[in-house]
């Protein structure tokens, strides 16, 4: 029995650790009952010895499969948050500095459209004007803004 067991989960103190239970399991009479019909003792006995094996094997690898999943999720930054906090701050101030080049007329339809979400009809029944002037305006300010920021 524990040359089988020992094929299945090389590791001799693994195996000797299965093959005892398995022992166990007999002397004790937990749920394991001999049918002289169904074949010989040694082979249930065998059969029983080389499942309790795979159940070892499976639940070894569901351990590592389990750590690894929480290894992979619970891992630390592999980035350098300091560099990435500097780079969104020059981005920011890149941006400020584009917006400040836009007209008042632009930025304030920019503004309601993309920092507070309105919709253009919204924009326009917010700032007063038609929807078309709205949707120029943002359009406009858009483009120079783009055109401003490939520039740096």
């Amino acid at each position: 029995m524990y040359g089988l067991v020992r094929k299945v989960l090389v590791d001799p103190d693994l195996s000797a650790e299965t093959t005892q239970d398995v022992f166990l399991a007999l002397w004790v009479g937990s749920g394991v009952h001999f049918d002289p019909a169904k074949g010989s003792g040694i082979s249930w006995v065998m059969t029983l010895a080389h499942r309790r094996a795979v159940d070892r094997v499976r639940a070894d690898e569901s351990h590592r499969v389990r750590d690894l999943k929480w290894g992979l999720k619970n891992r630390g930054n592999d980035h350098d948050q300091v560099t990435e906090v500097v780079i969104q701050n020059a981005e920011t101030d890149e941006l400020r500095e584009s917006l400040s080049k836009l007209s008042d007329l632009q930025r304030e339809a920019i503004f309601f459209a993309y920092y507070r979400g309105l919709t253009y009809v919204q924009v326009a029944e917010h700032l007063g004007i038609p929807i078309s002037t709205a949707k120029t305006r943002i359009r406009d300010g858009i483009r120079h803004l783009s055109s401003h920021l490939q520039n740096l």
